[in-house]
């Protein structure tokens, strides 16, 4: 039995942890439930565990002061040298090339070059990121390449498109476009709003839906978003049972990102079988699915009028089986060797 101990071992506003340890776990993985300082438990609970599994870093060293920052950084490679030194396996899991928003870029990197010098296995979710891995950081030959399981057993999918227009007051003949999801600057949410308003057709609607954090950022959107009636902005966070209701009134989910290293957005359109268009981002070409990705070719604007003229109906079961490769059991498998391999 290998042991695992998961940081974090659950999330609650991101059901990715779940999924991932319920795929991972059986008769031979079990993850070990940890509480407190992850500092602590790790020192204190040697016998209790077997490997480490990190995921997003950021949490473990970043403040608003660089000096702070800083010490975290230290304290954090400091006990990645102390696992090592007791013999503990770590894996690590890239989410991201850097954190999206922190206080260091050169705190960011030396904590990852600590990290994937010192870890067993690096798990990316593209082989655009494994290449992406190696050109940042050096070579290496322990990077697990697993695709990013969907969510179609994490949300309810029951409203009908006729029940959810009702409910955000959209008539049956407008053209909906959505963004859903926490907004932040690098997600293009700002470009995509001042592409929507070139766009002069009357029965086009943009809906908005998420958490806009105070900032110069987000009252220079609110103050975009309010010279267009046709915008709809819902600036709250989305209840799990919320996003069928966005999901199934839309025609197109659009994600602008300036940046995506893995997008669970992306996952998150396809588990209610909506087209997408994503820009041209390697990471995001190894995810095609053969009727919903639509790419951004030239400008937005553009690309947003030619996605909606030529969407075509596809039957749900042909997306079923572009969806099996998305199956968590299958997509965990890579994962599962080396664990093993590591026992």
């Amino acid at each position: 039995m290998v042991r695992i101990a998961a940081f974090p071992a659950e999330d609650k506003n991101n059901p990715y942890i779940n999924n991932f340890y319920s795929a991972l776990c059986d008769e031979s993985v079990k993850l070990v439930a940890s509480n407190g300082s992850a500092y602590a438990w790790l020192k204190n609970n040697l016998d209790e565990y077997d490997i480490v599994h990190f995921h997003w870093l950021i949490e473990f060293y970043n403040n608003s002061s660089w000096k702070i920052c800083f010490s975290h950084a230290i304290k954090f490679i400091q006990m990645l040298l102390f696992l090592k030194k007791s013999r503990k396996k770590v894996i690590f899991t890239l989410h991201n090339t850097f954190p999206h928003e922190s206080r260091s870029r050169l705190i960011d990197w030396l904590v990852r070059v600590a990290i994937l010098h010192i870890c067993e296995c690096v798990i990316v979710h593209s082989y655009s990121a494994k290449r992406q891995l190696r050109y940042l950081f050096g070579k290496f030959s322990n990077v697990v390449v697993m695709r990013h399981g969907h969510y179609k057993n994490n949300y309810l999918n029951l409203i009908s498109r006729e029940q959810a227009r009702n409910k955000l007051n959209i008539t049956a003949e407008e053209k909906v476009i959505l963004f859903v999801g926490a907004i932040r600057p690098y997600k293009g949410v700002s470009e995509l709003v001042l592409a929507f308003k070139k766009l002069k057709t009357s029965n086009l609607k943009l809906i908005i839906a998420g958490k806009l954090k105070e900032s110069s950022y987000a009252n220079q959107l609110e103050l975009q978003i309010s010279s267009d009636e046709r915008i709809i902005l819902h600036n709250k966070f989305i209840d799990d049972e919320e996003l069928q209701l966005y999901f199934n009134a839309c025609d197109l989910v659009v994600l602008p990102f300036n940046n995506s290293l893995t997008s669970g957005s992306l996952l998150l359109a396809y588990s209610f079988n909506k087209p997408v268009l994503v820009p041209q981002i390697a990471s995001l070409n190894e995810y095609h699915i053969s009727g919903l990705t639509y790419t951004i070719d030239g400008s937005l604007d553009s690309a947003i009028v030619n996605t909606l003229d030529n969407l075509k109906a596809i039957p749900t079961s042909d997306i079923a089986m572009e969806m099996q490769k998305f199956n968590w059991k299958e997509c965990i498998l890579p994962v599962k060797r080396k664990v093993a391999n590591l026992s």
